[in-house]
């Protein structure tokens, strides 16, 4: 578990060649420091391609030592020597680190200067996550005949893994080069790969997103890392000039965080990518062309020009016509696929994978822990984890409102497990957490789970170094009531919905958790977008009027108006899928792996094996959702050595008052929120958002109307001085734009100073 940056450069030629500053090098380190307090590393290369020009390379590392603490030092590379077999470099110097002030320092390899070994094959490898099947891969390694250089690491088992699938397919088509590929690798992983010979950095990502991981690539230089935070600050100095700046923020990505909080797709920042899923070749030719106009669009309506209009449409009516064709033996094929019977995942079948997806998770050389909340989820865990390590340590904390606290339900979970239980106590900060968060991520993060998140892993922290956890359970095995309501949406329920006046709904309540709200809520959003709104912090009708702006925007996409998209999620089964794809990357993954990072720890989600998660995906849903039973699956694992009361309890989740927190100025919450968004200054004259409001207008006086009647709802004074105020709680939304300010302040800062 670690923080990964890097930078690679084309330069045309030598004449043209400058090395990469020191400072975007320096950026970029200062913003994934925090993700790794045991080690830094940083290593340098260069090759000169045939044709003159000039391929550079930095790799930047800040390691979490959890596996081989002196063996597997980042960035790792090797190279090929004179008997054929590929050795490890070392690094050469140890320089202050000047960034984190590491008392180790900095761990430098630069071999921009080695001529000798231009010729020399080589790989290097930045590796952020960690490989379950680590001892598995070596074993198979060494029957092969590969000799390791270190004790364990899982980091030298990836790249020997690289090396040999390079070697075996190069023998296999008998040439000198071929690219690397990533063998069957279970675990959690963002990595970049520089190969030397290829001029090449290969990315790769888990199949869920575990591990974040973000790009750039413009005008012949690729920059990447593990926060966004990084790219931005780097995107800010690579252009001074302030018309650049106004294309900083892209409007269809604003509006995807301002409605769910959270965006799988998109940044902010127009130039940053997310890296998919999966794996991705930077080749130096691609790089190289980043930034320069394309002549693809040009030439394609030149051709268009010359082709006969006759010719046209026969091209048309043609299309048309294989299109239908294709539609019809799809349509049979996908008929035969509906009446197979898929294999259906029974409890035991469950019971293997977890347990052995458990086990996989258990190696380390630092103490394990289970956060246990006495969910049917992390207590699954916790079980079998005892059941392996024989003796484990579970932790719970103790929420400060006893109406939030689950720890005497962990409790007793720990006790009928027979785990070394402990409950801690927090004293937590909210207001200076939650900035310490949203400007680590760089990221105006929108759900306020991640604070008791953060507080659980800082808790954790006391008594271990990696902490299992039950993420993505929810997401592959139905856990969420908003499921059922995706299949409530359907016709007829639809079309009355459609019918039925708001107003025969009854004035909004000032309980969000009440039935009357629900209620409003499932038949508000099946007017508008749907499942879409559901999930939705600002749903279709409050963006209206926080952005009275978009309903003109030219561009009616899913991003920015799914209430417009046919492709929305009209099931429960099409809404677990847009959840897998989005929600759990995005705002699940991403808050337990910022929480966890900042409090210093490793966490391991089992659920997201690969095995386990592909049963349960292929599982139909009536057997997830048997006579209408969330989680059915888990729970009948669960009922063998938990009692119905702790199995059958509602769920609640990591969930924190953060309403009354605003209303009360608990932890200075009212007071951050009043200073960012809420000062009659700001709402008046003022840019609470700084320069968000060039790309949004975002309107003030609807922000203004959200607190007031927030406030309301707690029978407080409107802090406008505003009356006749309908109270309705805003608890998320006023969360959400509390972050929205805090990173749109992180950003006019960056901008100052870039």
């Amino acid at each position: 578990m670690c923080g990964i940056a890097g930078i690679i450069r084309v330069s045309p030629s030598r004449e043209k060649y400058a090395p990469i500053p020191d400072e975007w090098i320096d950026i970029l380190d200062a913003h994934i420091a925090w993700r790794g307090i045991d080690g830094a590393g940083r290593f340098f290369d260069s090759t000169t391609l045939p044709d003159g020009r000039i391929v550079e390379v930095v790799l930047i590392h800040r390691r979490l030592s959890i596996i081989d603490r002196h063996g597997g030092h980042q960035p790792m590379a090797a190279a090929k020597t004179d008997t054929q077999r590929f050795n490890l470099i070392h690094p050469a110097i140890t320089l202050p680190d000047h960034i984190a002030e590491h008392p180790d320092g900095i761990a430098i390899t630069d071999l921009r200067e080695a001529h000798e070994a231009d010729n020399r094959e080589l790989l290097a490898l930045i590796y952020n996550g960690c490989l379950y099947n680590n001892q598995t891969l070596r074993a198979t390694l060494e029957t092969a005949g590969i000799a390791f250089d270190t004790r364990s690491s899982d980091t030298e088992t990836m790249l020997r893994c690289f090396l040999h699938s390079r070697e075996a397919a190069a023998q296999a088509r008998n040439q000198p080069i071929a690219a690397p590929f990533l063998p069957d690798a279970e675990g959690m992983y963002a990595l970049a790969l520089w190969d030397r010979s290829l001029g090449a950095v290969s990315m790769w990502r888990d199949p869920f997103g575990e591990k974040p991981l973000f790009r750039m690539l413009s005008n012949g230089t690729l920059a990447f890392a593990s926060t966004n935070a990084a790219l931005l600050q780097l995107h800010i100095t690579q252009h001074p000039d302030p018309r650049r700046r106004t294309k900083l923020l892209d409007r269809n990505a604003m509006e995807h965080w301002l409605r769910f909080g959270f965006n799988a797709v998109e940044t902010p920042c127009p130039d940053i990518e997310i890296s998919p899923p999966g794996v991705d070749v930077l080749h130096h030719s691609m790089i190289a062309a980043s930034g320069r106009p394309s002549l693809k669009p040009i030439l394609f309506f030149i051709f268009l020009a010359l082709i006969p209009i006759s010719w046209m449409i026969s091209a048309i009516f043609a299309i048309m016509v294989l299109t239908g064709i294709a539609g019809i033996v799809s349509g049979i094929f996908a008929w035969r696929h509906k009446f197979r019977r898929p294999p259906l995942l029974q409890p035991s079948d469950l019971a293997e994978h977890l347990s052995r997806a458990v086990a996989q998770r258990l190696e380390a050389d630092e103490p394990i822990a289970c956060l246990l909340s006495g969910g049917i989820d992390s207590s699954l865990i916790a079980y079998h984890t005892k059941q392996h390590a024989g003796t484990i340590t579970t932790i719970s904390v103790r929420m400060p409102d006893a109406r939030y606290d689950e720890s005497h339900h962990a409790e007793r979970v720990a006790e009928i497990i027979g785990s070394v239980h402990h409950t801690v106590d927090i004293e937590p900060d909210p207001a200076s957490d939650l900035v310490h968060l949203i400007e680590c991520m760089g990221l105006p993060f929108g759900d306020s789970s991640i604070l008791p998140t953060y507080w659980a892993c800082r808790a954790a922290s006391l008594h271990a170094k990696v902490l299992l956890t039950g993420d993505g359970a929810d997401e592959l095995f139905y856990g969420y009531d908003r499921y059922r309501a995706a299949d409530a949406m359907r016709f007829p329920a639809s079309l009355i919905a459609r019918l039925f006046p708001s107003s025969w709904l009854g004035p909004a309540t000032s309980d969000p958790t009440s039935a009357a709200t629900r209620r409003r809520r499932f038949f508000e959003a099946i007017k508008h977008a749907g499942y879409i709104d559901l999930v939705s912090v600002f749903p279709t009708p409050f963006l209206n009027q926080l952005l009275p702006k978009r309903n003109r925007s030219f561009r009616l996409t899913e991003d920015s108006m799914p209430e417009k998209d046919a492709k929305r999620p009209k099931s429960a089964v099409q809404a677990r899928f847009w959840d897998l794809n989005n929600y759990l990357p995005a705002d699940i993954l991403m808050k337990i792996d910022t929480a966890s990072l900042a409090a210093g720890i490793e966490a391991r989600c089992p659920f997201l094996d690969t095995q386990l998660a592909q049963a349960a995906i292929k599982t139909p849903q009536r057997i997830h959702m048997r006579h209408g039973q969330r989680k059915h699956l888990l729970r009948s694992l669960a009922r063998e050595f938990l009692p119905d009361d702790l199995v059958d309890r509602p769920k609640q989740g990591f969930a924190i008052p953060i309403g009354e927190w605003f209303r009360s100025d608990y932890g200075s919450m009212r007071t951050l929120l009043m200073d960012l968004v809420g000062t009659p200054a700001a709402q008046k004259h003022g840019r609470p958002f700084g320069r968000i409001h060039d790309t949004l207008t975002i309107s003030n006086q609807f922000v203004t109307r959200l607190i007031d009647e927030h406030f309301a709802a707690g029978d407080l004074s409107a802090p406008s001085g505003a009356t006749r105020i309908k109270p309705r709680d805003h608890s998320q939304r006023l969360f959400l734009l509390c972050s929205l300010a805090i990173w749109a302040r992180t950003l006019e800062q960056d901008i100052e100073f870039g």
